[in-house]
Parts: structure tokens; C-alpha cells; sequence
């Protein structure tokens, strides 16, 4: 896998997105976005959607995204181009609660133990044991693929394809 990270500090999201867009050598075959909360929640999907033609993307809200060393007030992007043949998967969990969502990421990392897995998570009273649950399920050791954080603060939220997450979060792949 080989990746580019670019940013944008312009003040319109869709006006920062395509000019990542252009900074970009090409299409990437995935897209991880950092986006500041001055651009409006509800213009995150379908801009990105419009702008990359893609639904392969997950985005997070970020206070202060960053690259390399720098802070950025605007949207700051990872793509990932694979490099080999391979398969990802985007895991939604839209209650920490959910035992079906969290048997299946259980059932995943156990399966694919050989994988990075990436958690992107909000904050709520839950997740604390979702993720005990998760560690608790594991069956191999030791566990060093898996690798996230979880937002902080009310405003934040995830999101993917399938709409906005603010009580849960994603896995992938």
C-alpha cells in the first residue's frame, strides 16, 4: 500500500476537497479525512461523494487536524492506493452497545490477525466497555494491529457512506 497525505485550509469544504483533489497524483482506492468543524456537518458526505466520485472514504470531525508536524484549519486527507489485489471492509458501529457489530469486528480481527486495523470512534458513556469487550475477544497475542483513537467532545462525529455516526464509530478494514 502506498499513501499521499495532503491538506487544504480553504474556507469552503468544497472548495478545500477539490483542491486536495488536485493536489493528488491520482483517484485514490481509499480516502481517510480529518475535517475541521467550521464546515457544516451536513455538506460532509455528499461533498466528498461529488467531489471524489467515490464512496470509499471514512471522515471524522477534527478541533485541529494536523500533517506531518503542522496544524491545519480546514481538512487534512490520507488516500491509500493499494498496491496488491486484496479486499477491505468498512465496519459501521452505530451503538457501542451492539453485540452483533461487536462480534463481527471480533470476529474480523481475529480472522485477519495479519491486517492494520484502524478504530475511529466518538465518545459516550459506552465505549469504555466496547472496548473492553473488543480486547477481551481477541484470541491471539500479542495484539499490535490495531491502531485509532476515539474523538473528543460533543460536536464530533464520523462519516462514511451510509451516513453520520455520533454515538459509534469504524472500523477498517
Amino acid at each position: 500500500m502506498k499513501t499521499s497525505v495532503v491538506s487544504s485550509t480553504s474556507p469552503t469544504l468544497i472548495l478545500a476537497l477539490e483542491e486536495i483533489r488536485e493536489k493528488l497524483k491520482k483517484e485514490p482506492d481509499f480516502l481517510i479525512l480529518a475535517v475541521s468543524d467550521k464546515y457544516p456537518e451536513e455538506y460532509v458526505i455528499p461533498s466528498v461523494e461529488r467531489t471524489f466520485k467515490t464512496e470509499n472514504f471514512i471522515a471524522f470531525n477534527a478541533l485541529d487536524a494536523f500533517k506531518d508536524s503542522s496544524l491545519v484549519q480546514g481538512v487534512t486527507a490520507c488516500a491509500l492506493y493499494f498496491t496488491n489485489s486484496g479486499d477491505f471492509s468498512l465496519k459501521e458501529i452505530r451503538d457501542y452497545g451492539d453485540r452483533k457489530s461487536l462480534n463481527d469486528i471480533i470476529l474480523l480481527i481475529n480472522e485477519k490477525k495479519n491486517w492494520i486495523h484502524l478504530f475511529i470512534g466518538s465518545t459516550n458513556e459506552s465505549v469504555d466497555s466496547f472496548v473492553n469487550h473488543l480486547s477481551e475477544g481477541l484470541k491471539y497475542r500479542p495484539i499490535n494491529n490495531v491502531i485509532g483513537g476515539l474523538a473528543s467532545g460533543k460536536k464530533t462525529k464520523v462519516f462514511t457512506k451510509n451516513g453520520i455516526i455520533d454515538r459509534g464509530g469504524i472500523f477498517y478494514p
